[in-house]
């Protein structure tokens, strides 16, 4: 029998659902949680906010890893999102989780792309691509500095992502499409 634990907040019920996730690889073995009102709910390896229809986190356990839905929806479901966010970076640099041996990963993924394992790893690495290559393309016509700056970040900390989803999951191919790759070169000259 599931035990359904409420929390008194949407963070408390998230933070919850981390810690019971990431000590079990058996998601019938642990609780249900809850946040007032269903808001937010963790049931087995997903959380949801408002219902099935949008799901904030998935953890694979096979991998150590999460896939966090970056597609957006509502100002409340954003704010869940920020919650979701925060723990799985306060997990990834826990001292219980933060060793070479049970290191964890994240990948923000738009929920329109698929959950691993739901869909084939081509079209997550194309949106992955897709959006580096869009990145790398505002960096270099960003007139203001300060954007500049934000898109190549954005373009840089998606090329390390995608590339550590190829590694994480054994995935063929290492090569980028030659448009990312020469939109990634270009922006690179434009920092120089």
């Amino acid at each position: 029998m599931r035990l359904k634990l409420a929390f008194p907040s949407a963070e408390a019920a998230i933070g919850a659902w981390f810690g019971r996730v990431i000590g079990t690889s058996q998601p019938e073995r642990f609780h249900e949680v809850y946040s007032p009102n269903r808001r937010v709910f963790g049931s087995g390896h997903v959380l949801y906010s408002y219902g099935t229809h949008f799901p904030l986190a998935r953890w694979i356990p096979e991998q150590r890893s999460f896939t966090l839905n970056k597609q957006r929806y509502s100002n409340t479901t954003s704010t869940h999102q920020r919650y979701v966010e925060r723990a799985a970076l306060g997990w990834q640099h826990h001292p219980t989780t933060a060793t070479k041996d049970s290191y964890i990963y994240i990948f923000r993924l738009n929920f329109a792309e698929g959950w691993l394992p739901d869909l084939e790893s081509e079209s997550i690495l194309a949106y992955y691509e897709d959006k580096i290559k869009k990145y790398a393309t505002a960096s270099r016509r960003a007139r203001c500095e300060d954007n500049r700056y934000h898109h190549f970040n954005t373009a840089t900390n998606t090329l390390a992502e995608r590339n550590l989803f190829v590694s994480t999951f054994g995935i063929d191919t290492t090569e980028l499409p030659e448009d990312v790759t020469a939109a990634l070169v270009l922006m690179k000259l434009m920092e120089k």
